[in-house]
């Protein structure tokens, strides 16, 4: 505790040095960089010891960057290094700050690399999913791994920019989503995703959109004995939610998926513990049906109605609504 203490001091001392001084930088690079591998070196420190150094190293940075000014010729290794640092700070203090406070970063952080938010972003996404992939350490990722934390942060505060590395993150997806794996990872693992779905005018490769669809958000749904897992199925259906109210997914892939979909759906829909999870499920094979109206054979329509009539003896009354509605949509299948 008093090391941290300490350690917290020598930032807010640094901080007003930089603050009061008038000298140039000869060598900028030089000064970065030693900052940089300073405070990357505690940074799984500064990570969970939220209010004591987040803070403080976050103001320091700010500082830095703000009275620096432009970087003449810096070394592309340094400029991921310093997203990677900002972006493992930001996920300690992102609860005491807003959006704004990032932006106000990155502003600092643009004039410094002579890049823009997305550029910086762009760059530092691809090389550092490169780099996991090779190394192939998610395999071996819990809720504690740095790295982790690191894309996750990424991702959720870059969304435009991680669309361009969506083939490599699938592969790191479909293992972060394994049922075994700690719950944080995998409901991370989803908040990632949803947050690119939610990119505009987003575009993704029907082959990667099934890839995802079929082997990453739908085995996501799947409920298991002994695994408490209903914010991490909520979050699929919502994933899959995303897919079609932002129009990402044509009739064809939509047709091609539904069938890895439906089992895991139904037992959504029938969970008695999550009326949250029931009622997104609702909604969600509302739009299926609206969507594949004429696609819809017989069996396939009386299964679904009679999980519907059961939801319609529902405890919540919002959900036996829903299920007028999605049963309303069903009989316009049959019409």
């Amino acid at each position: 505790k008093e090391s941290n203490i300490s350690l917290a001091c020598s930032f807010i001392i640094l901080k007003e040095l930089f603050e009061n001084l008038n000298a140039k930088y000869n060598d900028k690079n030089k000064l970065i960089a030693n900052i940089i591998e300073q405070l990357s070196s505690i940074s799984f420190i500064v990570l969970i010891q939220t209010k004591l150094l987040s803070q403080a190293s976050w103001e320091l940075l700010l500082t830095i960057f703000k009275s620096i000014g432009q970087i003449n010729n810096i070394d592309e290794k340094l400029k991921i290094e310093s997203c990677l640092l900002i972006m493992t700070i930001w996920d300690g203090i992102k609860e005491l700050k807003n959006k704004e406070d990032l932006d106000l970063m990155y502003n600092y952080l643009s004039i410094s690399f002579c890049l823009t938010k997305q550029e910086i972003l762009q760059k530092t996404l691809m090389s550092f999913t490169k780099e996991i992939c090779q190394m192939e350490e998610y395999k071996k990722w819990n809720n504690d791994s740095l790295k982790r934390k690191q894309l996750h942060s990424l991702i959720v505060n870059g969304p435009d920019s991680a669309v361009y590395t969506i083939e490599h993150l699938i592969n790191i997806w479909k293992s972060s989503l394994e049922i075994n794996n700690d719950i944080e990872v995998r409901f991370d693992c989803l908040e990632s995703i949803e947050s690119i779905l939610n990119v505009s005018n987003i575009k993704i490769t029907e082959e990667v959109l099934e890839d995802l669809i079929k082997n990453v958000i739908a085995p996501s749904l799947i409920w298991k004995i002994g695994k408490a897992n209903n914010q991490v199925r909520k979050m699929g259906v919502i994933c899959l939610t995303k897919l079609l109210d932002n129009k990402i997914c044509n009739k064809t892939i939509i047709f091609k998926t539904f069938p890895a979909i439906i089992p895991s759906l139904k037992s959504c829909l029938a969970d008695d513990w999550a009326p949250d999870l029931r009622y997104v499920s609702l909604d969600l094979l509302g739009k299926y049906l609206v969507l594949l109206s004429n696609e819809f054979n017989s069996d396939n329509l009386y299964d679904l109605y009679a999980i519907l009539l059961e939801r319609l003896d529902d405890a919540q009354l919002d959900i036996r609504i829903k299920t007028a509605n999605v049963l309303n949509a069903l009989f316009q299948c049959i019409n």
